[in-house]
């Protein structure tokens, strides 16, 4: 049975018995000191989680000049090559951290990664078809993030566009 919980919660509802572990990303697990109460840390690989990013108003932005917005354009895919480095990199310290700390860290293996991907309802197709009866292009934006994650060589348990 799932508990819901934050991650102000997780440490005292896995300490009291209240739940047995989390879900929850590694940089927010290792601040959390969940490694103390729950040692036991596999990797599981979701997918993606948001973590930061770069916004300006539309609006705004249309009234500046081309080379100006060029500029943005270009900073921010340099900013979001090197947010990505930095994120990964904070990943793995804390894992290492961690396992220095004593936690056994392990990884989900594909056949069961897999397992748990085809338990789940069709999440991608679902929120296409609800961005698309709103008259917006979510078949097409749901493709094109399928098609970039494994164009960067992610192994994608499961066909999302379709299913």
């Amino acid at each position: 049975m799932a508990v819901a919980g934050t991650l102000n919660s997780y440490y005292e509802d896995i300490k009291s018995g209240v739940s047995d572990g989390a879900v929850v990303f590694s940089t927010g697990a290792w601040g959390a000191k969940l490694h103390e109460v729950a040692p036991y840390v596999t990797k599981i690989n979701f997918g993606s989680m948001f973590s930061g990013g770069l916004a300006v108003n539309k609006l705004r932005f249309e009234k500046l000049p081309p080379e100006v917005q060029k500029a943005l354009r270009d900073a921010a895919e340099e900013w979001s090559v090197q947010y990505a480095r930095a994120q990964t990199a904070a990943v793995n310290t804390v894992l290492q951290n961690m396992g220095n700390a004593g936690a056994k860290i392990s990884e989900l293996s594909p056949a069961e990664r897999k397992r748990w991907a085809d338990a789940l309802s069709p999440i991608g197709k679902t929120w296409s078809a609800d961005v698309t009866s709103k008259g917006g292009p979510g078949q097409e934006v749901l493709k094109g993030y399928i098609d970039a994650l494994k164009r960067s060589g992610a192994q994608l348990p499961r066909d999302w566009v379709s299913n």
